[in-house]
């Protein structure tokens, strides 16, 4: 997975923006939208992950619409809200647009 600006996901990172990802796809409630919700954050705080994913990597979007994969194993990267909001902003550093938009805000 190529890097922005020094900056890349990690491997459960990357689990977990596909398990997000497929969950809200299927309209299904997940364990990705269950630990947001617990942690009272709202689906929109992952734009910024998503948002990521689609400029670095290729088949991020086909990946997750045509499912020829199985996803990977559910992984938590982020030990509590607040480390979660920490990688977020750093994304947001990245692209600073992201930081005008309403829905992205966690």
């Amino acid at each position: 997975m190529p890097a922005t600006q020094g900056f890349a996901l990690t491997a459960a990172e990357q689990s977990f923006v596909d398990h997000y990802s497929r969950e809200t796809c299927d309209h299904q409630r997940g364990p990705a939208v269950e630990w947001l919700a617990e942690n009272q954050l709202p689906g929109g705080a992952m734009t910024a992950f998503q948002y990521w994913c689609e400029r670095n990597e290729d088949d991020f979007v086909t990946r997750i619409v045509l499912r020829e994969e199985p996803l990977p194993p559910f992984q938590v990267p982020w030990s509590s809200r607040e480390e979660f909001v920490a990688r977020l902003h750093e994304i947001m550093e990245i692209y600073p647009q992201l930081k005008d938009w309403k829905s992205a805000q966690p």
